[in-house]
């Protein structure tokens, strides 16, 4: 974790200069960056406390890009860290400022966000049609960030529906693009999904190789 270590800092470091500037925006925006940071290194709770924190600053303001933004790695954080309600509610001042606004890329992030949710509502088609929706249009903007969630996110669903071939097919293109981006956590998060692909197709000598790989509890996992 070399290399997010120093990622943090220096998040840490602009953070506090943007604080010191007057500049609440931008602080949120680099907040949200940060909060990625500590969600691939299992600290979720800091990244909600920090995020809440900035959130009271900002709730009044008038939304932008950057609120938008920090508003859809809330509800992120929030689901993960299991409080549905309020990432729910976070979500939904996200989708409502990035279609106002017409910002794909929150947008792409804030339909994940709503896929996830339905997923966790048991609604598993509503899931798919949001986060296919969120997947095309982080590929025809050219998000990679937004498509490796949606790419992952898709494929977990589709596991769950019984399409399992084309699961494994979206995983490699998950795995692909974590890889040529350099993000490791996405890259672990899509090994641990091709295994489960692969026990599930018989492939058990490749689901075992490939499990050698991945970091425990990253293991068939929405993003």
């Amino acid at each position: 974790f070399g290399d997010t270590a120093v990622a943090t800092e220096q998040f840490v470091t602009a953070i506090a200069l943007f604080e010191e500037a007057g500049d609440a925006h931008a602080a949120a925006r680099t907040s949200a960056d940060l909060a990625g940071v500590e969600f691939s290194t299992g600290r979720l709770a800091d990244a909600i406390e920090r995020m809440e924190r900035a959130y009271g600053v900002l709730e009044g303001e008038e939304p932008d890009e950057d609120l938008a933004f920090f508003l859809s790695q809330l509800a992120r954080a929030h689901y993960f860290a299991g409080n549905h309600d309020l990432s729910e509610e976070r979500n939904e001042r996200a989708l409502a400022v990035a279609e106002r606004l017409r910002l794909l890329d929150v947008l792409s992030h804030a339909l994940n966000n709503a896929g996830l949710l339905a997923m966790h509502k048991g609604r598993w088609e509503t899931a798919r049609a949001l986060t296919s929706r969120a997947l095309e249009i982080s590929l025809e903007n050219d998000f990679p960030f937004a498509a490796t969630r949606g790419y992952t996110n898709l494929s977990v669903i589709l596991t769950r529906l019984g399409s399992i071939a084309e699961a494994g097919d979206l995983t490699l293109k998950a795995l692909e693009l974590a890889r040529r981006i350099g993000n490791r956590s996405s890259e672990w998060f899509s090994l641990g999904n091709l295994v489960d692909v692969y026990d599930l197709t018989g492939r058990w000598d490749e689901a075992i190789e490939i499990g050698e790989e991945v970091p425990p509890g990253m293991e068939t996992q929405a993003l």
